[in-house]
């Protein structure tokens, strides 16, 4: 079997920033790996030998025969020894360009450094194999290999995973691409090159790159020669630093890449330093299902790749893709000076914050329609402002079947979860900004257009005007309102400016229906009308609700309808129904038939409604006493009268 290595090294890679990748991947091969000098960070440079691969090719004979030359075998050292527990070989030089740390304290012929390493490494397998369920590293025949090699080398980087083989070398024993590997470690983590330095470096180090060699041996699901899994790799491999050295914190490092970039990333990017800060999707799903779950995922993923895994696992433990990628959108939102440790991320308040770019920054105006395009399995973040003290309605829509939703977000409050096409009908902002997490949990190649509709959170379900005598009756049923302030009735006549007649106190917040009336009297008889309804907020912000016509009813018969109020003390408005035209008097008596005050004498009407106001005083302007009186009514064929009580 031609050998061939392709390396796994914790380096970091800078994406693909050259224009050509030809060049790009020709500088990699004549370093021989090394990163010094070049555009690499110092977390993964994996994906470089995926290409490599992929590209084979295009790249000149010279460069490919250095390329199987010089990345092929395991390195030659000084020296040799197995650790305690019998599962590693450690490979070292003490006087080459390659030595480690000379010190010796313990006087025992072995340097320090590589004691550490011994213990190390030990604990690695101990917990990585014996605790968390991972399998071993497998042999050339597909046995768990007995024991696995570790050479330290002066890489510039923190270690370097390196297996057998092209992809299609796989152990022949096993169904699917399984891949034998050996690794390289730094040999001093000294130097500005490393976010971490000295045996914290090699203690998350060892973490990292021996998972990678479990990893290898799962199977290795490809995607036109690419390995879908490459994202989970890394997540995995940084969560695990975590897992076993939790004071350490190397990740920490690589948050600052993932936080200014994961609103509208896909999940399962594999884009620069990325996945290993998306390891805080593994550090979620520890916290709410144990730690254990993560190496149920790879037990998946030796029959389907990482996201059906993921998909399945969260199943059997009650929960699904869609609600897990919007939970993490949640949790991703509450850290840095938002971090509430108890509920989600323990570390969380040592976190970056959520970057939302200009674009994703909008500001409510009575009735957003937000068009965003967003990539499958991905979580999108939108701040929208002028939001304080007002409650609003949210529904996402998407421009094609698929599954998501969204959720609202700010400092102190967090909503339910509602998928595409189910609205939020009631979400109570008490700061000035909200955020919109929209959730693309579609598996689909394409990107979606998600429509965020937002509008204020109130419902009214019927908004009806009737005309009565001498008055319209306005009504309203509410099936729930939030932060009204009032509720403005405006009124028009055919083309004439509506002007704001009256308005009504709102609830505040109620969740029960409620029946609204108001009665205008101040109308005239046979004429059309036009009636408008709004609401003013808390925040002063005025929503249209409805509006609905009406024509008042022309008076039917010459006739007193009932005074109101009745009993009254202070004053109290009569109202006459005239169908043609007349000449009336209108007066107040007492039970004595005495003429105490004259309202109407002698007017000639034509037909409508008139409204006539007793102040309970009689001709002199004085107060009459508590008591009965009679509103009489004259034309010239009829009397009305009507009986009026005062209470003092």
């Amino acid at each position: 079997m031609k050998k061939i290595v392709l390396i796994l090294i914790l380096l970091s890679f800078s994406s693909i920033l050259y224009a050509d990748l030809k060049s790009e991947l020709e500088y990699y091969i004549r370093s021989n790996g090394n990163i010094s000098g070049s555009q690499l960070d110092h977390k993964c440079a994996t994906r470089y030998h995926f290409l490599i691969q992929q590209n084979w090719n295009i790249l000149d004979a010279e460069v490919q025969s250095q390329y199987l030359t010089k990345m092929i075998q395991p390195p030659t050292r000084e020296r040799s020894m197995l650790t305690p527990s019998g599962h590693f070989m450690l490979h070292w030089d003490e006087t080459t360009f390659h030595a480690v740390p000379p010190e010796d304290l313990s006087a025992n012929g072995i340097p320090d450094y590589i004691d550490s390493a011994m213990v190390i490494f030990d604990h690695v397998w101990d917990v990585e194999i014996n605790q968390l369920g991972f399998q071993p590293p497998l042999d050339t025949d597909g046995t768990p290999v007995q024991v696995y090699h570790i050479y330290f080398s002066n890489l510039s980087a923190y270690g370097i995973t390196t297996f057998d083989g092209f992809l299609n070398d796989e152990i022949p024993s096993i169904p699917g691409i399984q891949l034998t590997s050996y690794i390289e470690i730094e040999n001093d983590f000294a130097g500005s090159a490393f976010n971490t330095h000295g045996l914290d470096a090699l203690r998350v180090t060892a973490a990292h790159e021996f998972n990678h060699a479990i990893q290898l041996t799962y199977n290795l699901w490809l995607a036109g020669g690419w390995p879908v899994d490459f994202y989970f790799f890394e997540m995995t491999s940084t969560w695990l630093e975590e897992i076993l050295y939790p004071e350490v914190n190397d990740y920490l490092a690589y948050l600052d890449y993932f936080f200014d970039n994961v609103s509208g990333e896909e999940f399962n990017s594999f884009n620069y330093l990325y996945p290993y800060g998306n390891c805080l999707y593994l550090h979620m799903l520890e916290k709410q299902f144990g730690v254990l779950i993560v190496s149920d995922i790879w037990e998946k993923i030796k029959i389907k790749p990482s996201l059906p895994a993921i998909t399945d696992v969260l199943a059997l433990n009650g929960s699904s893709w869609q609600k897990s990628l919007a939970e993490y959108g949640v949790w991703l939102f509450y850290t840095g000076t938002r971090a509430n440790t108890t509920t989600y991320f323990p570390e969380g308040d040592f976190y970056p914050m959520i970057n939302i770019l200009g674009i994703d920054n909008h500001i409510f105006a009575k009735h957003n329609i937000i068009p965003k395009i967003i990539k499958q399995n991905a979580v999108k973040y939108l701040q929208i402002s002028n939001m304080q003290n007002t409650s609003i309605r949210s529904l996402v829509k998407a421009d094609q079947v698929g599954f998501g939703g969204h959720q609202l977000m700010s400092q102190m409050t967090v909503s339910d979860f509602f998928e595409l096409n189910n609205a939020n009908d009631n979400y109570l902002s008490t700061e000035e900004s909200v955020v919109a997490a929209l959730t693309n949990s579609s598996n689909s190649s394409d990107n979606f257009t998600f429509f965020l509709d937002l509008s204020f959170s109130v419902e009214v379900e019927y908004f009806d005007i009737q005309s009565d005598e001498a008055q319209n009756i306005v009504s309203w049923n509410v099936k729930y309102e939030a932060m009204i302030k009032d509720w403005i009735i405006s009124r028009k006549q055919e083309n004439d400016t509506p002007q704001e007649i009256a308005r009504i106190p709102g609830k505040k917040f109620s969740t029960q229906p409620f029946n609204y009336r108001y009665n205008d009297t101040n109308i005239k008889s046979g004429v059309s009308y036009t009636y408008f309804l709004e609401t003013e907020f808390l925040n002063d912000s005025i929503a249209f609700i409805d509006s609905s016509n009406v024509v008042s009813l022309q008076p039917s018969a010459i006739k007193m309808l009932p005074n109101f109020p009745n009993p009254f003390q202070s004053k109290t408005t009569i109202t006459i129904s005239i169908s043609k035209q007349s000449k009336i008097n209108l007066a107040i008596y007492n039970v004595l038939g005495e003429k105490i005050k004259i309202l109407q004498s002698d007017a000639l009407v034509d037909p409508d409604y008139y409204r006539y106001v007793w102040n309970g005083d009689d001709e002199k302007g004085e107060m009459v006493s508590t008591g009965v009186y009679f509103a009489v009514i004259k034309t010239n064929t009829e009397n009305y009268i009507k009986k009026v009580l005062i209470v003092r």
